[in-house]
């Protein structure tokens, strides 16, 4: 079976994945699970890759595009 090019799913070996922990300790705050998942559903954070399948699945977020976000939080917030 071809592997998937779909950027959700794969990435680069040269980019620098940050597991759950990482993610919150990247944000600088003390976060929920829940309000973590709720900032990706609502597009201020991306969306995570997944790795394997049922139980062995994990998460993981690319460190590159968690800076762009957090970047974007500034505007984000005086914007709404």
């Amino acid at each position: 079976m071809a592997r998937s090019s779909n950027p959700a799913t794969t990435a680069p070996a040269d980019t620098v994945l940050l597991d759950f922990h990482g993610l919150r300790d990247r944000l600088g705050l003390n976060l929920s699970n829940a309000t973590i998942y709720r900032m990706v559903k609502d597009g201020r954070l991306p969306r995570p890759i997944r790795t394997g399948t049922g139980r062995t699945s994990r998460r993981f977020w690319r460190r590159d595009e968690v800076d762009t976000a957090l970047a974007a939080w500034p505007r984000q917030a005086v914007a709404a």
